[in-house]
């Protein structure tokens, strides 16, 4: 079988889009799920009679741009991404954990899906069939401004990356990445733990490259520099000593 491009690029394995799962035994992970009361309260009635549970292992997709949406996807577990391709660039369009959700513009728009959705992780995923989350939102206001509420979520979070795409250069985002491990790093650690902080990017290079929406080279030629200019510092195994936080900071604005 010939992947689509999206997949390859990401090694992903292709899955069908409306590939047979089984029907939700227990309900009651909705529960589970982060988000209010009322909603779970809804989803978990359209979960018991209608939903189908998901499995999908790391690097397998979930579907593909411009396959007929087969519903709305509720993330149980796990990571997904939806990415959007052009040529040889990929670009991370939206992240989903636990109690996310996918296809929500293809099921107002023309139901079909836009973009390429593969788990970036072990995920698991109850697929809610289109006509009954519309029964839903008919019989459940709370419900249908939940689903509109986070589509205008996403919508402003899309917004933010296309400004950071077009108005920072590849160090700078590189540099604003690293900032975030730092910071991480700082809360996990203790701002006054003495020493240098020791990061990782998080993910391969491909995979950042995709994330801030450029090309893996462009993304290695921003570490080299950072590396030349004393900013950071390869130690090994993908980890990177922060010689300078105060200039990093500074490249990422």
């Amino acid at each position: 079988m010939v992947m689509p491009r999206a997949a390859r690029l990401f090694n992903a394995t292709t899955t069908p889009s409306a590939a047979k799962g089984t029907k939700v035994s227990d309900v009651s992970v909705v529960q589970a799920l982060n988000l209010a009361p009322t909603v779970r309260e809804a989803l978990q009635l359209i979960v018991r009679d209608h939903g189908t549970s998901l499995t999908r292992q790391a690097n397998t997709e979930i579907f593909r741009a411009g396959d007929p949406a087969a519903g709305l996807h509720l993330v149980v577990s796990g990571v997904v991404r939806v990415v959007r391709q052009s040529g040889d660039r990929q670009t991370v369009v939206h992240e989903e954990r636990a109690g996310g959700l996918l296809g929500v513009v293809a099921f107002f728009g023309d139901g079909t899906y836009p973009a390429t959705a593969y788990a970036n992780e072990a995920s698991e995923l109850i697929l809610l069939p289109g006509a009954a989350v519309r029964d839903g939102m008919n019989s459940s206001p709370v419900l249908a401004t939940w689903l509109l509420s986070w589509m205008a979520q996403r919508t402003r979070e899309v917004i933010g990356r296309l400004d950071h795409v077009a108005h920072k250069t590849v160090r700078q985002r590189v540099a604003a990445h690293l900032m975030q491990r730092v910071r991480a790093w700082e809360l996990a650690n203790g701002t006054r733990r003495r020493g240098q902080p020791v990061v990782s990017l998080g993910m391969t290079q491909h995979a950042l490259a995709a994330e801030l929406g450029t090309l893996k080279p462009l993304v290695v030629r921003a570490l080299a520099a950072l590396r030349n200019d004393g900013v950071i510092e390869s130690i090994g195994r993908g980890q990177y000593l922060v010689s300078d936080s105060l200039r990093l900071e500074r490249e990422a604005h």
